[in-house]
Formats: C-alpha cells, sequence, structure tokens
C-alpha cells in the first residue's frame, strides 16, 4: 500500500501485545524493511501472543495490492530461521499468484 494510505491512522496505534508496534513511526520504518527485502518476517506475535508469521503481497496487473499470503504458527516452534526459510516459498507463491493476476513487474 501506499504511505499515504497510513495518514488516516494517526500517531498513536492499538497494542494487541506487548510486541505490537504502536508509533506509526515504528511502523513505517518497519514497512520500509518489508519492501526493501520483498516480504514480512513477525518473529513474536504483533497482533496475537504466541505466533509468528511471514507474508507477501500479491499484486495485480497494474501493480497495486490485490491480496497477500502467508504462513503462521506458534512462535515456541516457528523460530526466525524457520520464517526466513519458509520465507522464499511465501514469495515464490505470491509471484506465481501475483503474475494469474497479470503482474508481470518482478521476476
Amino acid at each position: 500500500m501506499p504511505d499515504a494510505y497510513l495518514d488516516v491512522l494517526g500517531p498513536e496505534l492499538t497494542a494487541f501485545t506487548a510486541t505490537t508496534r504502536t508509533r506509526l513511526k515504528d511502523l513505517r520504518a518497519d514497512l520500509d524493511k518489508i519492501r526493501r527485502q520483498g516480504y514480512a518476517i513477525v518473529p513474536q506475535g504483533e497482533w496475537r501472543d504466541g505466533i509468528a508469521a511471514c507474508a507477501c503481497a500479491i499484486l495485480g496487473p497494474n501493480g497495486r495490492l490485490a491480496g497477500a499470503i502467508g504462513i503462521s504458527g506458534p512462535d515456541v516452534r516457528l523460530k526466525t530461521r524457520h520464517l526466513r526459510e519458509y520465507s522464499q516459498h511465501v514469495v515464490s507463491a505470491a509471484k506465481d499468484a501475483s503474475a494469474s493476476l497479470g503482474y508481470f513487474g518482478d521476476s
């Protein structure tokens, strides 16, 4: 999503867990990193305690966000090293889904 989408949120965000980003500045920094690496990794639950996840955007033919795909599981079993490994499969699935929608920008 474009940065302007975040402008409607305001400076303080709701905390769901102790690791939830509650400052817009921190969320923007996370999003910058996610955009650079092409996927998101959440090793400790930001929305629910005890959940780890990785995800990648699915893009439509115009390059805009059409959806997302990811995996999640208990953070006691799904460690950062696993998330980094599995993220490559998630990215591949997102690219396949994006291509099926007509997006071919990132090969």
